[in-house]
C-alpha cells in the first residue's frame, strides 16, 4: 500500500516493478486504464494500474476529494495542460459483485439504478436515501466506489458498490492475481463509454437483466400462490397488495417483448456499424493523433520505464501510418457497401458477439481502449472480407484464391483451377496492371511460400570461395547466364543496372528499419538475399568488393555450360501451364462442332491472358489488357 500525504503528491515507486511515479505519469496511467475511489468521508482508497507491470496499485488517501480534483488536471505530453478535465464513473458492464467468482464469499453490497432522463434528476436524492438507510442498519463502515460530490455515473445503468475496509487488501490480491476487475473504475470522459455503454444495455444486457428481474418475480409469485391456497386467499387481492409482483401475464407480455425483431435486428446492426466506424479520442478536446495512437494501442508502455514528465514521453514511437491508412481504408470500403445486404446481414448477426467480447474484457483488471480497439478491428477485418466476398459476387470479373483452388469469374460466370504457382503468378500481374515487375519478385512469391525461414534470414554468401576455371577475367567477356542472366549477363550495363537496383535495395531496407516498418524490412531482406544468391552465381565471392564498388571492369565472370535462363524458364512454363489450364481438356485446333458456352468462355478467357501477358522477357513482366476490365481481387 502506498500512502499519499495530505497534500496528494502524486511522487511514489510501484511496490511491484519499482517505476517511479509523478503527476504527468499518473495522468497517463489513468488515461489508458482508469481510476478506482473507494470512499467514506472523504477518506479511502484509490487504485491505478501501473502501466509497466499492469498490477493496481493502491492509494490510501485522507483527501480523497483533493485527489480527485487533483487527477482532473492533465498534464499532456505536448507539455500543455488541461484542467478541469471530468472523470466519469463506469461500472455497469459488471453490476452484480458475485458476477465475478472470487467474489462470491465476501460480502459486498450493492445498488443499482438506470440511468434515463427521469432516473438522473433523482439519481442523487434515491442515493442519499440508501445511504442513509445503510448507516441506520449496518454497524460495518463501508467504502463507496462512487463519490457522491461529483458528476453523474456514465452509462446507461449505474452499479455502485460497497466495500468493508478490511477486506480491501485481500480484493486488491485477487484484482492482480486473477486479473479481473474487482473495483469499479473512473474514466476520462468520452463520448465512447456512453454509446458503447447504451449499446449494450439496450441490446444485451438490459435484457438479460429484465429476465433476472421476471425470473425474481416469477419466484415471488410462485410463493404468494402457494400462500394463498393454504390460506384459501384471493390470489388477486394478494399481488395487489403487494406492487413489486406484477401477474404473470403481464410477465409474460414483458418477455415477448425482449424478444428479437427484424426491426430490432435493424437498428442493432446499424449501431453496431456506428461504433466500428467511430475513431474515438482519449479526451474530449486536446489531444494529438499521436497520443491517440498511444491510446488506441493495448499495453502501450508495458516493460517500459514510465515517464515522469511530458519531454520523456515518446510520443512519436505511437505514429502508425500504415495502421491509420489501413482504418481508413477498411472505414471506406465499408461506408462505400454499408447498404448492401450481405453488410446487413453480417452486422446483425454478430452484434452480440461483438457485445460478449466487449463485457468479456470490459472484466479484466487491465480494461483499456485498446483491447477494445484491437476487437474493432477483427470485426471491421472480417466484416471487409464479408464485402470483397460480396463485391466478387457481384462483380462481372474477379479473380482471388479460395481454399485450394482459384476462382476467376469471367464475364459473370465462375471458374475453377488449381492452387498451382503459374496462378499465383498471374494474380500478381493482374493486380499491378500496367507495372513491369522483375523475375526477381514473381520468383520470390514461390520462393518466400516454400522457404520462409530462409528467405527471412539476413543475407549470407554461400558461394564457394574457390577460383573457378570457368571464371572470366573481364566483364566484357561474353559468358553463358544462369537463372538470372543469359548470354547477356557479361554485359556491362547489365551489372551497372544490377548494382543499382541492389543500392536502391540497400537505400530502402535503411529507411524501413529506421522507422521500425517490420514488414517492409522482412521483404526487402528476403530480395537482397535473392539478389547476393542470385549474383554469386555469376561472379566470384572474391569479387563482390568491386560490385559494390562500382568497378565492374575488374569483375571475373562465371562461364557455364548451359545458357538457358532457369529462373525465367520456371515461371514461363508455370504460366503456360495455367493458361493451357484454362482451357480445360480441349485445344487452339478448332473443332467440327460449335463448342458449348463454357468452352468458348474458357477459349476467351485464354486469349484475354495470352494477350495481355506480354512474352516473359529476361528481367520483366506485366499485364497489359486491350479492353480495361476491373477485376475484384
Amino acid at each position: 500500500m502506498i500512502i499519499l500525504d495530505d497534500n496528494c503528491d502524486l511522487n511514489f515507486t510501484c511496490e511491484y516493478c519499482n517505476q517511479h511515479f509523478s503527476h504527468f505519469t499518473v495522468n497517463i496511467a489513468v488515461l489508458f486504464y482508469g481510476v478506482a475511489f473507494l470512499e467514506r468521508n472523504n477518506k479511502g482508497y484509490a487504485c491505478i494500474t501501473c502501466p509497466s507491470c499492469l498490477n493496481t496499485l493502491l492509494l490510501q488517501c485522507n483527501w480523497m476529494q483533493k485527489l480527485y480534483k487533483a487527477l482532473s488536471v492533465v498534464e499532456l505530453p505536448d507539455n500543455s495542460m488541461m484542467t478541469d478535465v471530468a472523470l466519469g464513473y463506469y461500472s455497469s458492464i459488471i453490476y452484480y459483485p458475485k458476477q465475478i467468482k472470487q467474489l462470491e464469499k465476501f460480502d459486498i453490497t450493492f445498488w443499482n439504478s438506470w440511468l434515463s432522463e427521469f432516473e438522473k434528476e433523482t439519481f442523487k436524492d434515491r442515493l442519499n436515501t440508501f445511504l442513509d438507510e445503510e448507516k441506520r442498519n449496518s454497524p460495518i463502515e463501508s467504502l463507496c466506489s462512487y463519490l457522491p460530490e461529483n458528476d453523474l455515473p456514465m452509462g446507461s445503468f449505474a452499479s455502485l458498490w460497497f466495500f468493508r475496509s478490511d477486506n480491501v487488501e485481500e480484493l486488491l490480491e485477487i484484482e492482480n492475481k486473477e486479473r479481473v476487475r474487482v473495483f469499479p473504475r473512473y474514466y476520462y470522459k468520452t463520448d465512447f463509454f456512453e454509446t458503447i455503454d447504451s449499446f449494450c444495455w439496450e441490446y444485451v444486457l438490459g435484457h438479460e437483466h429484465h429476465r433476472e428481474l421476471l425470473e425474481q418475480n416469477r419466484d415471488s409469485e410462485n410463493q404468494l400462490m402457494e400462500l394463498a391456497e393454504q390460506n384459501n386467499l384471493d390470489i388477486n387481492q394478494l399481488i395487489e397488495e403487494n406492487p413489486g409482483i406484477i401477474s404473470s401475464g403481464i410477465a409474460n407480455l414483458l418477455e415477448q417483448s425482449l424478444e428479437p425483431t427484424e426491426s430490432k435486428l435493424i437498428f442493432a446492426g446499424n449501431k453496431f456499424l456506428e461504433i466500428l466506424l467511430e475513431d474515438a479520442g482519449p479526451l474530449k478536446f486536446n489531444y494529438t493523433e499521436n497520443l491517440k495512437n498511444a491510446w488506441k494501442t493495448r499495453f502501450p508502455l508495458r516493460y517500459k520505464s514510465l515517464p515522469l514528465l511530458p519531454l520523456d514521453f515518446n510520443i512519436q514511437q505511437f505514429e502508425n501510418p500504415d495502421q491509420n491508412k489501413k482504418y481508413t481504408d477498411l472505414v471506406s470500403a465499408i461506408k462505400t457497401n454499408y447498404n448492401k445486404q450481405y453488410v446487413l446481414d453480417y452486422l446483425s448477426k454478430n452484434y452480440i458477439n461483438f457485445i460478449n467480447e466487449y463485457i468479456g474484457i470490459a472484466g479484466q483488471k487491465d480494461f483499456s481502449y485498446g483491447a477494445v480497439w484491437q476487437i474493432k478491428l477483427k470485426y471491421l477485418e472480417s466484416l471487409q472480407a464479408v464485402i470483397q466476398k460480396g463485391i466478387r459476387e457481384d462483380a462481372p470479373y474477379a479473380f482471388y484464391k479460395k481454399g485450394d483452388m482459384w476462382v476467376i469469374k469471367y464475364e459473370g460466370k465462375m471458374l475453377y483451377f488449381s492452387d498451382s504457382v503459374g496462378f499465383k503468378y498471374v494474380h500478381y500481374l493482374v493486380s499491378r496492371k500496367n507495372i513491369e515487375i522483375s523475375t526477381t519478385d514473381l520468383a520470390l512469391l514461390d520462393g518466400c511460400a516454400n522457404d520462409t525461414k530462409k528467405y527471412c534470414e539476413d543475407a549470407v554468401y554461400v558461394a564457394d570461395e574457390q577460383e573457378d576455371e570457368s571464371i572470366s577475367h573481364n566483364a566484357s567477356d561474353p559468358v553463358a547466364g544462369d537463372n538470372i542472366s543469359s548470354n547477356a549477363i557479361a554485359d556491362l550495363t547489365f551489372l551497372k543496372q544490377y548494382r543499382d537496383d541492389f543500392m536502391e535495395n540497400n537505400s530502402e531496407l535503411e529507411k524501413a528499419q529506421n522507422n521500425n516498418d517490420l514488414a517492409s524490412v522482412e521483404k526487402l531482406k528476403r530480395e537482397q538475399h535473392f539478389f547476393l544468391q542470385e549474383l554469386l552465381k555469376i561472379i566470384p565471392k572474391k569479387d563482390l568488393h568491386y560490385f559494390h564498388k562500382g568497378e565492374f571492369e575488374k569483375i571475373r565472370i562465371r562461364h557455364f555450360k548451359d545458357d538457358k535462363d532457369k529462373t525465367r524458364g520456371k515461371i514461363v512454363q508455370a504460366i503456360n501451364r495455367s493458361l493451357k489450364e484454362l482451357l480445360g481438356k480441349d485445344n487452339l485446333k478448332e473443332k467440327e462442332n460449335e463448342p458449348d458456352k463454357e468452352k468458348a468462355l474458357r477459349r476467351r478467357l485464354w486469349h484475354h491472358f495470352s494477350d495481355s501477358l506480354k512474352p516473359v522477357s529476361k528481367y520483366k513482366n506485366s499485364y497489359r489488357p486491350r479492353e480495361d476490365i476491373d477485376w475484384h481481387l
